[in-house]
């Protein structure tokens, strides 16, 4: 009833699907407020430490959220409820590696989802522009725990992002999946994978589409047919 009530008071002029955007600061030893900055280019969005999902911790400055548009009941000026943060912000070459771009090791809170199995699969939607997606998987038995089909991939995690071209919907991907602190979701450690199944090359490409029993067959039959 309160989502409704804050999309009622915020002139309906939102979708009813859940935001995005980014953690612009967040002060949560003294104020335990920030704001965020949502993806579609509106204006920063109040976000109170008690509408934040989760821990709060760890919550930083470009860090990307998920988020509901609510109302301050005091001001009546808008704000965000049940905040969800999908992606903390990349490490840099100066932070401590926290595991995300180390194929096999997990970012501590992170649990490793299928034995730690690295997953084959398909981009299924990208969006560019908030660097965000799904990736359909080939074997359709492994989903996600919280319901769906497709897993939820953010650019971050995509670990050849910087040397390769953009991630686009169709490209062959292989992955791990975590569940977050969050209960989310998420494929991490996400490479493409070139010359898998119906784009098979010469070279490197055919021999790493042979690392497993169903991409050498379907490499054989694209090669074949």
């Amino acid at each position: 009833a309160m989502a409704a009530h804050g999309a009622a008071h915020h002139g309906g002029g939102h979708p009813a699907q859940r935001a995005l955007g980014r953690v612009k600061w967040f002060d949560r030893d003294r104020k335990s407020y920030g704001f965020i900055t949502p993806a579609d280019g509106s204006p920063d969005l109040f976000m109170h430490a008690g509408d934040v999902l989760g821990s709060t911790k760890t919550l930083g400055p470009g860090d990307a959220v998920e988020f509901d548009y609510g109302v301050q009941p005091q001001s009546g000026r808008p704000k965000a409820l049940e905040v969800v943060r999908l992606v903390q912000h990349v490490v840099t070459d100066e932070d401590e590696d926290d595991g995300r771009t180390t194929i096999g090791k997990f970012a501590p809170g992170d649990e490793p989802l299928f034995d730690r199995a690295r997953v084959r699969g398909t981009i299924a939607r990208f969006d560019p522009t908030h660097r965000w997606g799904f990736i359909s998987p080939d074997d359709a038995t492994l989903k996600p725990p919280n319901g769906g089909d497709n897993f939820f991939v953010h650019g971050l995690d995509v670990l050849d992002a910087a040397d390769a071209a953009p991630v686009e919907v169709g490209q062959r991907v292989e992955f791990a999946v975590v569940r977050t602190r969050s209960r989310r979701c998420k494929a991490v450690q996400v490479v493409r994978v070139a010359g898998d199944v119906a784009t098979v090359g010469g070279g490197s490409g055919a021999r790493g589409a042979a690392s497993t029993p169903a991409a050498a067959s379907s490499a054989a039959a694209a090669s074949g047919g």
